[in-house]
């Protein structure tokens, strides 16, 4: 048989400590909640952080402070830092009273901290915020608040809410599925690219493009094609983006379209050639350097100051092309620009910017062309010469210099500019 030891009654001096404990925390508890509903901010800062760190044995105190808010003419402060506490403290109480905030809050502050305090409960507060799915007036935070979790659990409402007649509703419940990658949400995220607002356009393309990985790749070109003449030029720019993540030879093609149209916006180029970089394939390089041909073709003057931009957004980008095998045709192009820039009083900026990006490119061959830089009149530009060569390669771009100045019969410019490059090495 077992024997289970019989508790002890507590001794008067333990009964006297333990009930001397529990006044002690309850005047703690009762003397932040006094200062959370009168004191200035930084004193109620400072109570909110102690009531947090009491832990559930403040919700009660919370609670009657919420329902004593709630009755009269509520301050929108306490309310938020309430709600900001309630976040902290997993218990059912607390997500129950967050809803009760949500609900009756009258400051977009006060209900944007409810929000965010329920997503902070994780998975447990799906439930509690696929109910408030069904009242209009707390629809959008409530769907803010499920984006904000990321379990599998609130695909099922999400999905419910991507035909809302709130536009920023299907929006933001878009957006949020688009991190889960399920045939259902595919679906929904093509379906959601004949949508009449923008802003549900723009999500469900960048949603595809997150979701290309897992999507036939040809096919996605073919939906996302139209998009790039989308009437809202955010739209346009998006798709570009997400072109230049699915990265093939069909979405350079539709990006070249594009870029070499006389008829596309400035806005919608640039983010063609950023995408087309970021494909960084020596075919993506090849539809840049058709560009910059274009360019250098254009005697259009009104578009001179556009065409000299682009030019520049290409020369950058080109500097970022991080594919080994694409870094010679990147080198090329540069190089090839390089020897057909204007005067440097023209065009001061396209060689510094020619410069660096060979530099950051590391190739060999652009040594020479570069130390040939160094001839130019322009002081800046030597300099932009000279961390240049230092990051493409120090010590044979010195030994380079070094042999330079070896020789008899250098231009004298291009003698100094050596000799000035060669003491940055010292």
């Amino acid at each position: 048989m077992t024997h289970h030891p019989v508790s002890q009654p507590l001794l008067p001096s333990e009964q006297v400590h333990r009930s001397s404990s529990t006044s002690n925390l309850e005047s703690r508890l009762q003397s932040a909640i006094h200062t959370l509903k009168l004191g200035e901010f930084q004193a109620r800062w400072d109570a909110a952080k102690r009531l947090s760190e009491y832990g559930i044995e403040a919700i009660p105190y919370l609670l009657d402070l919420l329902q004593l808010e709630l009755q009269e003419d509520a301050d929108w402060e306490v309310l938020w830092f309430v709600a900001r506490i309630l976040g902290k403290l997993e218990h059912p109480q607390a997500i129950e009273a967050l809803v009760q905030i949500l609900f009756h809050a009258n400051n977009s502050e006060v209900a944007g901290m409810a929000a965010t305090a329920l997503a902070q409960q994780g998975a447990v507060a799906i439930e509690p915020l696929s109910q408030l799915l069904e009242q209009e007036s707390v629809r959008l935070l409530a769907v803010q608040a499920l984006t904000q979790i990321r379990h599998p659990d609130v695909v099922a409402p999400l999905s419910q809410t991507v035909d809302d007649p709130d536009p920023h509703i299907r929006a933001t419940a878009i957006e949020a599925l688009s991190h889960f990658y399920e045939p259902a949400i595919s679906t929904i995220l093509l379906t959601a690219l004949s949508d009449v607002h923008p802003i549900v356009r723009k999500a469900s393309i960048t949603g595809l493009g997150m979701q290309a990985e897992q999507l036939h790749k040809s096919e996605l070109v073919e939906h996302l094609k139209p998009y790039l003449r989308d009437f809202n030029l955010e739209v346009c720019c998006q798709t570009a983006m997400t072109l230049g993540r699915v990265a093939t030879d069909t979405a350079i093609e539709a990006l070249s379209e594009i870029l070499h149209s006389s008829y596309t916006p400035f806005p919608l180029q640039t983010e063609v050639v950023r995408a087309l970089s970021w494909i960084g394939t020596p075919y993506a390089i090849e539809q840049l350097q058709t560009c910059l041909h274009n360019l250098h073709n254009m005697d259009n003057e009104e578009l001179a100051e556009t065409s000299l931009a682009l030019r520049h957004e290409i020369f950058s980008t080109l500097g970022r092309i991080e594919a080994t095998p694409s870094k010679p045709k990147a080198a090329e192009v540069l190089l090839e620009q390089l020897k057909s820039v204007p005067s440097p009083t023209q065009d001061l900026r396209s060689k510094q910017m020619i410069a660096l990006s060979l530099g950051q490119l590391g190739q060999l061959e652009a040594i020479d062309p570069l130390i040939q830089l160094l001839a130019d009149p322009n002081v800046s530009i030597r300099l932009h010469t000279i961390a240049a060569l230092k990051q493409l390669n120090a010590d044979i771009a010195r030994d380079r210099l070094q042999q330079f100045s070896e020789q008899p019969h250098l231009d004298g410019s291009l003698r100094q500019g050596v000799e000035v490059a060669l003491r940055e090495w010292e």
